[in-house]
């Protein structure tokens, strides 16, 4: 059991959340309404406003169990520690239920090898900060507390996470470096694409390596091992492709 002093002119939750930031919000509100926060010995209201010097008693229960079912599947995780996880996620797996997927997901798997993971995310996405399309390669971060997936989500929100992909570019894009400063985001119609039209994202671009059509294969296995992520390159500019135009291997960050 934890104890707390009341401060003036607070709201009961608040104050909890502002206490206790190792929790969600939602698992302080379940607290409260199963009788969990006791103030002065009794039971109180999310609503209660505090005068100030009330001894306030919180039972925290355990975590409900994951609703995503465990899959007995493989995951090669990059690293590890008491509040972060770093998987390296192949292409063709989807990262969680959604579109159709229940089961098969990235999500199956970290519940089957961690049984600690932050519930932010929901049910069905625990310890899901960020996401990579299912068709992408690259490494993802999973929270495994509440508290680490606020401060992540806080740099993703904030722009201070840095992320480089790799992608093949087939056609001719006219100027060898740039920038892609059209909004990125979902499309609202096709909801497996993305669209420039709704959000706003900002892209730069180098090419690596240009190659024939012919050395496909050798071009997309040197990439392989390096590619974090694919990106649309639809709204460069682009000259007049010729009959056999030639891949790209582009670096985007």
């Amino acid at each position: 059991m934890n104890r707390l002093t009341g401060e003036p002119g607070k709201r009961l939750d608040h104050f909890l959340q502002e206490q206790l930031t190792q929790y969600s919000r939602s698992r302080i509100q379940s607290w409260i309404k199963e009788d969990r926060v006791l103030v002065d010995g009794a039971p109180a209201k999310s609503s209660l406003l505090l005068r100030g010097g009330e001894a306030i008693d919180i039972s925290p229960a355990d975590l409900p169990p994951l609703k995503a079912t465990a899959e007995d599947l493989p995951i090669e995780v990059l690293y590890q520690d008491a509040a972060v996880i770093a998987v390296n996620k192949p292409a063709g797996l989807t990262v969680h239920a959604g579109a159709g997927q229940h089961d098969g997901t990235l999500v199956n798997r970290l519940v089957h090898h961690f049984q600690g993971l932050s519930q932010l995310g929901g049910d069905e996405r625990p310890g899901i900060v960020h996401r990579i399309d299912k068709d992408t390669s690259g490494v993802l971060l999973v929270a495994r507390t509440d508290a680490a997936h606020r401060a992540l989500a806080a740099q993703f929100s904030g722009r201070t996470v840095e992320k480089v992909y790799l992608a093949l570019v087939n056609g001719r894009v006219k100027d060898d470096t740039g920038r892609v400063t059209k909004p990125i985001s979902r499309d609202p119609v096709r909801r497996i694409r993305m669209t420039a039209r709704l959000a706003t994202a900002l892209q730069r671009f180098e090419p690596l390596v240009t190659a024939k059509p012919a050395d496909f294969d050798e071009l997309l296995a040197a990439a392989a091992p390096h590619a974090h992520a694919t990106i649309t390159m639809s709204n460069c500019r682009r000259v007049s492709p010729s009959t056999k135009p030639p891949l790209r291997l582009v670096r985007s960050a």
